[in-house]
């Protein structure tokens, strides 16, 4: 291929055209078909299962029989809460979150009032309270840094007293 110029290939070599939607770059900025990428994706998780399930899919994949109740008992159980705690819990909550005291609802959709089970991130989980989603959101983009939390919590003020 030398002395001969490159033209930019349209499609991939299985034929997909090259678009702005069916196109991603890797580390090293090669484009790839988005198509073909989810294809071999499947294709491995079909190969090796239980290499590429995480523990989340594992659960529900070995239950697919459960009833929605069975479903949510197991969830809760695996991040170390019962049916019974988290019903107690939400009682003594009074149904609100116990951050931001927003009442809580039992949605199956995900809404910013859905209830959340609460848990240390340890092993064994540990559970903690009732959140929000919200609440549950935050704390877990804020990576439970108490640190990280507290420079947000001084962010948020400086602004807010400077208005």
């Amino acid at each position: 291929m030398r002395g001969k110029a490159r033209h930019p290939k349209t499609h991939c070599g299985k034929g997909h055209e090259y678009t702005k939607e069916n196109t991603a770059l890797d580390c090293r900025g090669h484009r790839q078909c988005k198509v073909c990428n989810a294809d071999r994706a499947a294709q491995r998780y079909k190969d090796y299962p239980e290499k590429y399930k995480s523990a989340h899919q594992v659960r529900r994949v070995l239950h697919p029989d459960c009833t929605p109740e069975q479903r949510r008992e197991k969830n809760l159980n695996y991040i170390g809460w019962t049916t019974k705690k988290f019903d107690s819990t939400m009682e003594e909550q009074h149904r609100l979150c116990a951050i931001c005291k927003k009442s809580l609802t039992m949605e199956k959709k995900i809404s910013g009032s859905r209830a959340c089970a609460d848990h240390e991130h340890t092993k064994p989980p540990k559970p903690r309270g009732i959140l929000c989603t919200n609440c549950n959101l935050g704390i877990g983009n804020l990576q439970e840094n108490v640190e990280i939390m507290e420079a947000a919590i001084a962010y948020v003020k400086k602004y807010t007293q400077e208005g």
